[in-house]
């Protein structure tokens, strides 16, 4: 769709532009930031906001906001300055600044996501090497409202583990099973507190 609304924009950038406003230097500055907005965005925008908002589903939402805060606060105010007063990119500076914003938090978050640091405890992330040939992975094979086919390494702790396969027809399955590759210890905390 940024692809779609790119085009959009430079064919029927005037256009759109003379609904708001008939100065000729305002249409101008603005199709120059519009040129490149279109230019990067579909380059970057996907890579920088998908993958914040695959954490967020995930339930990392704190780190999501935290760096959010430091790129807006922080990374997108100095470089509005740096670019704009000092370099005298004036408004094509700050544009300039929003897209280093979004290449830190492209970069921060799919750092994140591919070092799986957001999964639980008890579902940490093995080597791809450990997942490929290991029986001790666990299998999940989700339900309909989940992923299907995923293959997630259980924790490893010095405490016994109990494998619980959650694989349709298997004798450990039920509908919305959450616990995968569960210690001896999570288990008696849990029961402790039902």
């Amino acid at each position: 769709t940024h692809a779609l609304m790119s085009v959009i924009y430079l064919l029927f950038s005037n256009p759109i532009l003379g609904l708001f406003t008939k100065d000729p230097a305002i249409i101008a500055r603005t199709n120059e930031i519009l040129i490149v907005y279109v230019i990067v965005s579909p380059l970057i925008h996907n890579l920088t906001f998908n993958p914040s908002c695959l954490l967020q589903g995930l339930g990392d939402v704190r780190f999501v906001t935290v760096v959010s805060s430091i790129a807006t606060g922080g990374v997108r105010l100095f470089f509005s300055w740096l670019f704009a007063i000092p370099f005298n990119l004036q408004l094509t500076g700050i544009w300039l600044a929003v897209y280093v914003d979004w290449v830190f938090r492209m970069i921060v978050f799919n750092l994140r996501f591919y070092r799986r640091k957001w999964l639980p405890v008890s579902v940490a992330a093995a080597s791809p090497s450990d997942e490929a040939g290991s029986s001790d992975s666990c299998v999940l094979t989700a339900q309909s409202d989940t992923v299907s086919g995923d293959t997630l390494p259980c924790y490893r702790d010095t405490v016994a583990q109990q494998h619980i396969d959650i694989t349709p027809g298997s004798s450990n399955n039920t509908a919305h099973n959450t616990e995968i590759c569960q210690t001896e210890t999570e288990r008696n905390e849990v029961e402790q507190i039902d």
